[in-house]
């Protein structure tokens, strides 16, 4: 494994006095924040084929380990073969030095960082959605390393109360175009399925309020 270089002002972790072990990864996970993914391309696609994760949004690293990401996100609603098809060309593209950062976001009722659960627990009871959900979003960036071409995926975790987003209008705003925009598959995937009505109100009430 090469030298490895946190382009959003992190920092620079010598892998070299490690050699090829897994000594490396180890190191680096206890020194940054993110969790640690490394991918490699093989005749049948991008293979995980080895991690460093403390906080899964609902997933098993040892479940996902040796698998392709078609394999990996097949619980993802619409991830079609297509959509996969084009997700595999885009890493391959990837070159060295530029990394490329996404977000992702879940809605959970749960503030635990650590949720290595493939199914959600849900509480019917709850009316206080402001106070009682919770925003949880995945800063992810996606970088070649030189050398191997392998792939270092990284997962950075933040959780937010709902009523920190609901008091952000500009926040509230875009968390209720999401909401409305998406399909029944997809908030059920988010976690918002069985909120979706009361989080649409509080998001409303917030939005109301602003415009007078």
């Amino acid at each position: 494994c090469e030298d490895y270089i946190c382009y959003y002002g992190g920092p620079h972790v010598n892998f070299h006095p490690y050699g090829a072990t897994k000594h490396g990864l180890e190191t680096l996970t206890r020194i940054v924040q993110e969790d640690v993914c490394i991918l490699r391309r093989r005749d049948e696609g991008w293979v995980l084929i080895a991690g460093s994760v403390c906080f899964p949004s609902y997933w098993s690293l040892a479940e996902k380990m040796g698998k392709t990401l078609p394999e990996i996100h097949s619980l993802v609603p619409q991830m079609t073969d297509a959509i996969n098809e084009v997700v595999t060309s885009k890493i391959d593209g990837l070159e060295v030095g530029k990394p490329v950062v996404r977000f992702n976001w879940t809605m959970t009722n749960d503030s635990e960082l650590h949720q290595p659960y493939s199914e959600r627990t849900y509480d019917n009871s709850i009316n206080d959605v402001r106070n009682s959900l919770y925003v949880r979003v995945e800063r992810q960036t996606i970088t070649k390393l030189p050398g191997n071409d392998d792939i270092m995926f990284t997962i950075r975790t933040y959780i937010n109360p709902l009523a920190a987003i609901i008091r952000d209008i500009t926040l509230a705003k875009g968390l209720h175009s999401a909401i409305i925009n998406s399909s029944k598959e997809v908030l059920s995937y988010r976690g918002i399925s069985m909120y979706r009505s009361k989080v649409l109100e509080c998001l409303d009430e917030s939005i109301i309020n602003e415009s007078y």
